[in-house]
């Protein structure tokens, strides 16, 4: 039903800053074209009342590049939430093909899977500016699928695998999603490590490892995609 070029997502149970959606769409009206979707990051709210000195941001600008061009560079961290996204209209098309493949809708972030197919068309951008107040409370659907993340990985990965263009992007998110299953073998792990391996310089992009202020050694790149490889064998 939209006809506007851009679009945002709003979740009924937080709240918007005042500007927000000053600062978000002077930003992708005047960005390259390549660049599909911006995102920002929140304040976590926890209380009822809103208290601007009590709040801290959801996410660590210093694990978080100022812009995205690849799915793999996101494969293991969800860092953009449905709150903060905007998007270009003129990607709805796209976007519903891809979605309309996934066999398997259960246990899929959609904020994240949205994510992940606009980098397959194009490029994503954050904004480091808390523009929202995310609600935080126990029984919310994200805060339950969080407690496994395992099967969150393999889940959304195994999606991803079926609607990507790139098969540089299957083949990554295909061993992703066997590793991160029940269904494993130490082959899987083999694989894994070999793409890791392969894909180093994406994976360190990834929410858990980028850091802007250093960029570590080719061997210290090889080690924590040892670690990494590892840590998903162990976790079985």
């Amino acid at each position: 039903y939209v006809k506007s070029d851009y679009l945002f997502f709003s979740d009924q149970d937080d709240v918007w800053l005042s500007n927000k959606i000053e600062i978000q769409l002077n930003d992708l009206i005047h960005e390259n074209e390549k660049v599909l979707m911006n995102f920002s990051n929140s304040y976590l709210w926890y209380d009822e009342e809103i208290d601007h000195a009590n709040y801290s941001t959801k996410r660590d600008p210093k694990k978080i590049k100022p812009s995205y061009s690849s799915p793999i560079e996101l494969a293991l961290r969800n860092i953009v939430a449905g709150h903060t996204i905007l998007i270009r209209t003129n990607q709805l098309p796209a976007i519903k093909e891809r979605l309309s493949r996934i066999k398997n809708k259960k246990e899929i972030y959609f904020d994240y899977i949205l994510t992940l197919v606009l980098l397959d068309l194009g490029e994503v951008k954050y904004i480091n500016k808390p523009l929202v107040y995310f609600r935080q409370h126990l029984n919310s659907t994200s805060a339950k699928m969080r407690m496994n993340y395992y099967t969150y990985v393999s889940s959304n990965a195994h999606a991803f695998s079926q609607i990507s263009s790139s098969a540089k992007s299957i083949s990554y998110f295909t061993s992703l999603h066997k590793v991160a299953s029940n269904n494993t073998n130490f082959f899987n792990y083999l694989t894994f490590l070999r793409q890791n391996s392969v894909n180093s310089t994406s994976i360190l992009n990834n929410y858990d490892f980028y850091n802007l202020e250093k960029k570590p050694s080719f061997f210290r790149q090889i080690y924590r995609c040892f670690k990494l490889s590892y840590s998903y064998y162990k976790q079985r």
